[in-house]
């Protein structure tokens, strides 16, 4: 169903009389409804509340701001790592000592990273199962099951993998 945009000046609620506008029969000319004719611009409404094009562009705005701050915080971080692993310094006997201290890694943390690849697959599973198109048309009008029942299977999946993962994690770090 398409928006309704009712100018201020126009007041829905009088009753038109019978010489306005035919007796009441044909609603006013200057209202503008949605559907994508020529009253149908965001671009000439205030800002603040100019429509879904324009929430959009904020909303993308302020998810690439949220990604490179993100990719930011993730290069200093690689940064931080390339310098601590190179550097040394001079003992008492004027030898390279180098500062970096290897860990053995953990086999579980591969076990975990296939556990968290699984689980992320299961998720989007589960998102795409609950968003096609003619099942949510099937539902609206009470033909099919509920989105939710149809997406309960990858959702536990999903959840059973986030809790192997989380305990992997805890064995990891013991």
């Amino acid at each position: 169903m398409p928006a309704t945009f009712t100018p201020p000046g126009i007041d829905p609620r009088r009753n038109l009389g019978e010489g306005d506008n035919g007796g009441g029969r044909r609603p006013p000319v200057d209202k503008r409804t949605g559907g994508g004719g020529e009253g149908d611009n965001w671009n000439d409404r205030p800002a603040g509340s100019r429509g879904p094009r324009d929430r959009l562009r904020q909303a993308r705005a302020g998810m690439a701001l949220a990604l490179g701050v993100v990719f930011l915080l993730f290069i200093g971080l690689i940064v931080a790592f390339i310098v601590t692993k190179h550097s040394y310094h001079f003992d008492a006997r004027q030898n390279y000592v180098n500062d970096w201290l290897a860990i053995a890694v953990p086999r579980i943390l591969i076990l975990n990273t296939v556990i968290l690849i699984l689980s992320s697959v299961t998720a989007e599973l589960a998102r795409t199962s609950m968003f096609r198109e003619q099942d949510v048309m099937e539902e609206w009008i009470g033909l099919g099951r509920p989105l939710s029942r149809r997406a309960t299977v990858w959702i536990a999946i999903t959840l059973a993998l986030g809790t192997m993962f989380l305990a992997g994690q805890a064995v990891a770090w013991q």
